[in-house]
């Protein structure tokens, strides 16, 4: 089962920032939603259920259990969102301006953001297994797999 290979995730920032292109992942909405988190685009509090975007959009997801599938459909609906962080995320990885370069602090950032994304994925997803969640379980899963064979 994936949970027992959730501990072969291991968050190498220096692999993650030569990533150049994304498009060669299956899912595109959830590496998106992925990367919104990473790169600090976009916060989540458990605590409040809610998302914060660009340190200026507050969603409430009060009537959802799943706060990173609410994010993963916001971003899904949501073009203009889903392009920001594409465009954002190639700004940095894209090399093309050398002002746009990963200090240690920012790399720091990366690590704990990506950590927060892991917590939230497996929170939810034994939430989803205590209330026997077949098609969120699934979901999560299938999330969890794509980030264990980026970051194994």
């Amino acid at each position: 089962m994936i949970k027992s290979r959730i501990a072969e995730i291991v968050f190498d920032v220096e692999k993650y920032i030569e990533i150049i292109e994304l498009n060669r992942f299956n899912n595109m909405f959830f590496v998106v939603a992925a990367v919104g988190i990473i790169e600090g685009n976009i916060q989540v509090s458990k605590e409040d259920n809610r998302i914060t975007l660009l340190d200026i959009y507050n969603v409430s997801c009060k009537n959802s259990d799943y706060i990173f599938l609410s994010l993963y459909n916001l971003i899904k609906s949501n073009s203009d969102l889903y392009n920001y962080i594409l465009k954002y995320f190639n700004l940095w990885h894209g090399g093309e301006l050398k002002e746009f370069t990963y200090d240690n602090y920012h790399k720091c950032e990366l690590k704990n953001n990506f950590n927060q994304l892991i917590s939230l994925i497996c929170d939810e997803l034994k939430y989803a297994i205590k209330n026997k969640d077949y098609e969120t379980i699934s979901i999560y899963e299938s999330f969890l797999y794509d980030i264990i064979e980026e970051f194994k």
